[in-house]
């Protein structure tokens, strides 16, 4: 391999472990912002169904569930999402100056 080809490897890597992280910051920023309001809007359907489906006595332990659930999947989407703009862009940036 040559020198070129190793520094080119190195700068894809570096870049892509950058965007990685800043997207898992990112996502954690937001899931810590939007979990509460997302759960607080559920909650009430969530009890209902619980109750309905299963008794009063699981409410509490499905209500920990469903606030786990919304967190992971906030933010996977939300990484997922910053992710895939952060690419975009620099694909973008690429092709019209480099």
């Amino acid at each position: 391999m040559s020198t070129k080809q190793n520094y080119k490897e190195a700068s894809r890597s570096i870049f892509m472990s950058s965007m990685l992280g800043f997207a898992n910051v990112a996502a954690a920023v937001a899931t810590f912002f939007s979990v509460q309001p997302v759960f607080n809007m559920t909650r009430g359907w969530v009890a209902e169904f619980t109750t309905t489906q299963y008794g009063n006595e699981w409410i509490e332990p499905v209500s920990w569930f469903w606030w786990l659930a919304i967190a992971a999947t906030l933010f996977f989407t939300a990484r997922a999402s910053i992710a895939t703009v952060i690419v975009i862009g620099a694909f973008a940036f690429a092709t019209r100056f480099l």
